[in-house]
């Protein structure tokens, strides 16, 4: 060994704390049947050789050369929830107050993460449903493309068809197990995506902003930041530094909301030009039908190339009274505000219901009573 067997068991200490494992937790992972066992390995009360860092470093996902290092820079922290984080203007970052809120459920989304391997349900991956080996686009065009195809393998490898989604946060539940939580963001802010230091992903989206109806765009959005940058977390503000990340979420997102199939067959059936002769009423029969609000309809018209960028401010500029004279449904809130103990809530059942869960374990992540608990069942 390069260096004394001191360090090396300080080190596997060190990064044991640093990734949040108990010494039980890493006992377990290990087949030992005695909590001890992780202690006396980094107190040097255990013998220390090769097998044992082997098996450790398997656990912490590194490799054991790390050990060996003069530098210590590789036993750093992994990325928390803000630093991974890719924001769409350099000059923007998240105030405080943003932040301190999303803190504040980082604890809860452990609790989620933790439950979710308790029952075994792995978060959904591009891989999942999305065999292209090699995404690398070289244009906004291309990549929106890849979004746009990656979207129709999902609802194929799903047999969800060109039907619209009724709910978007159950929906995204149901098939990808990933929470999605309103909170109050920045006011130029419209979402945000990122994992935390064990890997759960989440999705925010603003509650305070002025256009609330184009949340649902928004989410989606963020999904595809999951699937196509799922190490990276990505901060949206309403400006124009579209980069290809944004451009392929963009492209997800459109696709999976107005699938063009069912785009094109609306356009035909009404027989017109469409850059000359769209009218705001075609575009609320859009709205209702794949229940979107009218200001994303006209966005995603926008990126599919069915209007120009005129048309789409002419469009999106309408007053709420204009709309309703049209008998335009008021959707100014389509979403129901999620708690991420719901989420929890909806996993711990599942857990007590298959065995994974104990009542006890289940009671200390629900913060309930045991009788309470037994009521989920």
């Amino acid at each position: 060994m390069s260096i004394d067997e001191a360090t090396i068991r300080r080190r596997l200490k060190e990064i044991r704390k640093n990734l949040g494992f108990t010494e039980n937790e890493v006992a377990k992972k290990l087949g030992k049947t005695y909590n001890s066992y992780v202690s006396k390995i980094e107190n040097g009360q255990q013998k220390l050789n090769i097998d044992i860092i082997n098996e450790l470093t398997k656990i912490y996902n590194i490799e054991p050369i790390t050990l060996f290092q003069e530098s210590v820079h590789a036993l750093s922290k992994p990325k928390d929830f803000f630093s991974r984080a890719e924001f769409r203007a350099d000059s923007r970052l998240l105030s405080e107050n943003s932040k301190n809120r999303i803190k504040a459920l980082l604890p809860s989304l452990r609790k989620l993460g933790k439950a979710m391997k308790a029952i075994g349900q792995p978060y959904l991956q591009l891989t999942d449903f999305y065999s292209r080996k090699h995404i690398n686009p070289q244009s906004a065009i291309e990549a929106k493309k890849i979004g746009q195809e990656a979207a129709r393998a999902f609802r194929a490898k799903y047999n969800i068809g060109s039907d619209p989604i009724a709910n978007i946060q159950s929906f995204i539940w149901q098939y990808t197990k990933i929470p999605v939580c309103g909170i109050e963001l920045d006011r130029e802010c419209w979402g945000f995506y990122s994992k935390d230091n064990f890997d759960n992903p989440l999705i925010l989206y603003s509650t305070d902003h002025p256009f609330q109806e184009r949340n649902v765009f928004t989410i989606v959005h963020e999904l595809g930041h999951h699937f196509f940058n799922p190490n990276e977390g990505h901060a949206d503000f309403n400006d124009d530094n579209q980069t290809l990340n944004e451009s392929i979420a963009d492209g997800f997102a459109q696709e999976l909301l107005v699938p063009t199939q069912s785009l094109n067959e609306f356009f035909e059936n009404k027989g017109f030009d469409v850059l000359n002769e769209l009218k705001s009423r075609h575009i609320i029969e859009l709205c209702q039908y794949f229940n979107v609000s009218f200001r994303m309809m006209a966005y995603i018209l926008y990126l599919q190339r069915k209007i120009n960028l005129e048309g789409y401010h002419k469009f999106k500029v309408l007053r709420k009274s204009d709309l309703e004279r049209l008998n335009y449904p008021n959707k100014e809130n389509p979403l129901q505000t999620i708690e991420l103990t719901v989420y929890l809530r909806d996993v711990v059942a599942t857990g007590l219901r298959k065995g994974t869960i104990n009542s006890l374990l289940a009671s200390e992540m629900l913060n309930m009573t045991t009788k309470e608990v037994e009521a989920l069942i």
